[in-house]
């Protein structure tokens, strides 16, 4: 696939070129476009995982000093005037921008840059995430700003684009293209638990892979393995990431005297190829555009257990592809576990129901071909 007489120079921007579902996203996409014809850069903030991964496709990047997630007046104004710099010089195509802050930044640097199109995509809305009201009121409007000053909004799932059907003549500008899952080879079960935890092999493991921020609500997982930890001394709870909460994660794995049976392991290389060495998986985020590491655990054909939250329920169906539960909630993630964990053929038949939902309806070959169209 070639890209013809489309516009051939594309510009990606990202506020943090870490890990996680966006880094992911923008990393898939860059790739299949410069396998298309297209010249393709990415300028970000912080600096991390995606940034070793671009320089290994041979991807130029671009740093962008004072891009990053929190708003720092001072900050903001030089990642802008860096970014408006930076669109002159490059004079791109196509700007795609990814993340909110971005997004934001982004948009309104391309203000008045002549023959470029501005596309965003929404990895989810930050006025989705745990935060006072009026910085709820400020984060939707400038949501809506960036709606508004981009080309199209592409979702990655249905409840992306329903959080902004509020906004006037909205249904223009929005694009729904779920997110499709990577492919990868999996580490077989035993091969996945020795490199992780060798001493551990014969326990049951309930897994988690989430970056360790307060939006994943990691802690949540925890306390509820703490409450069902005695009738089940055989099970360990391990997760994979890494994150701000790190360091209050293992003070509360301590303070409920867990250390024998939670492992919190930091960041993992290809952390989806172990999905394998896990029985179950949960996720408990206060907020999902829709899950990667869900997909993950869905391809490995694991049981799942996850919030009733975002683009979550398209694709776990409670008691059908796994189990739903409220946000904020230990008490119904015990509960869920403990029915995992006694019912071993329920287990087995939500993880083979969630797999063939996963491998029929999110497709990454389908996620790249329609996000190029949007560029043609």
């Amino acid at each position: 696939m070639k890209a013809g007489n489309t516009p051939k120079k594309i510009l990606f921007v990202i506020t943090k070129a870490t890990g996680g579902g966006a880094q992911e996203y923008v990393y898939r996409i860059a790739k299949a476009s410069k396998a298309s014809g297209y010249s393709v850069s990415v300028a970000y903030g912080h600096h991390g995982l995606l940034l070793e991964r671009l320089d290994e496709a041979g991807i130029h990047t671009i740093h962008v000093s004072g891009l990053d997630r929190d708003m720092r007046v001072g900050n903001d104004l030089r990642a802008y005037r860096e970014l408006r710099a930076i669109f002159k010089y490059e004079k791109p195509d196509i700007i795609h921008l990814n993340s909110s802050k971005a997004g934001l930044l982004g948009s309104i640097a391309a203000l008045g840059i002549n023959n470029v199109r501005v596309l965003f995509t929404s990895h989810g809305w930050a006025f989705n995430e745990q935060r006072s009201w009026w910085q709820k009121t400020l984060l939707k409007i400038a949501s809506g700003c960036i709606v508004l000053l981009t080309e199209k909004t592409i979702c990655v799932s249905n409840a992306v684009e329903r959080d902004m059907r509020w906004l006037p003549f909205s249904s223009r500008k929005l694009k729904l293209i779920p997110l499709g899952r990577m492919k990868c080879a999996l580490y077989p079960k035993i091969e996945a638990r020795e490199n992780l935890i060798r001493d551990q092999i014969q326990k049951r493991w309930i897994g988690v892979i989430s970056e360790l921020h307060p939006t994943k609500r990691v802690d949540d997982i925890i306390v509820a393995f703490a409450k069902i930890h005695n009738l089940y001394p055989d099970t360990i709870l391990v997760i994979l990431g890494s994150g701000e909460e790190h360091a209050r994660l293992l003070e509360k794995i301590d303070a409920l005297h867990l250390k024998d049976s939670v492992f919190l392991l930091g960041f993992v290389q290809d952390a989806a190829r172990y999905v394998l060495a896990f029985d179950i998986f949960v996720q408990a985020s206060i907020s999902e555009a829709l899950g990667y590491s869900i997909l993950e655990a869905g391809a490995g054909s694991l049981p799942v257990l996850a919030t009733k939250v975002g683009g979550i329920p398209e694709i776990i169906e409670n008691n059908v592809t796994g189990f739903l539960v409220p946000p904020k909630k230990p008490d119904e993630i015990a509960r869920g576990l403990r029915t995992l964990l006694e019912d071993k053929e329920l287990s087995k038949r939500l993880g083979e129901a969630l797999q063939e939902r996963v491998m029929r309806d999110f497709s990454i070959e389908a996620m790249i071909e329609s996000t190029l169209n949007c560029y043609r």
